[in-house]
């Protein structure tokens, strides 16, 4: 009988920025962010479905550049997903 899990999850986010603004998306290294997302108690076998947003506004401490950026989902270090945006 499988054992309730206790996963970790975390988003990174891959944002674009000045210093590789002219550089292709695919071989660039991009800035990245962890934000540790949040640690939840799982029964064996049980599933959830999480949803997160975020504000994408100019701010003083952010700047934000058009093009695509890309955000991750890890799961106790494993990605599990991505999904990249274009932001205009």
């Amino acid at each position: 009988m499988p054992l309730p899990s206790r996963p970790e999850f975390e988003t990174i986010a891959k944002r674009k920025s000045s210093s590789w603004s002219t550089t292709p998306f695919i071989t660039a290294e991009k800035p990245t962010k962890v934000f540790k997302w949040k640690t939840i108690e799982l029964a064996a076998a049980e599933e959830i479905e999480l949803t997160k947003k975020r504000n994408m506004e100019q701010t003083s401490l952010r700047a934000l550049y058009p093009g695509t950026h890309l955000v991750e989902l890890k799961t106790n270090g494993i990605r599990m997903a991505n999904l990249e945006y274009e932001l205009r």
